[in-house]
């Protein structure tokens, strides 16, 4: 009963193990895509006044 016990616990944690990996590689798309859009939200004109795309800051190196 112990060795399935651990045995268990192990699956658990693999599966917590990977599903952490899927809420980062979507976080970091997420963070992509927001900063695109910024980007692109830069260009339109807001109450008469054109606004200028803000410069992109350096973006953290992302791990492949």
């Amino acid at each position: 009963e112990i060795n399935v016990a651990v045995n268990q616990m192990d699956q658990v944690t693999q599966q917590n193990a990977a599903m952490v990996e899927e809420s980062t590689a979507a976080s970091r798309n997420l963070a992509h895509e927001t900063e695109e859009l910024t980007e692109l939200i830069g260009f339109f004109r807001v109450g008469g006044i054109e606004t200028l795309p803000t410069p992109k800051t350096p973006s953290r190196r992302r791990a492949a």
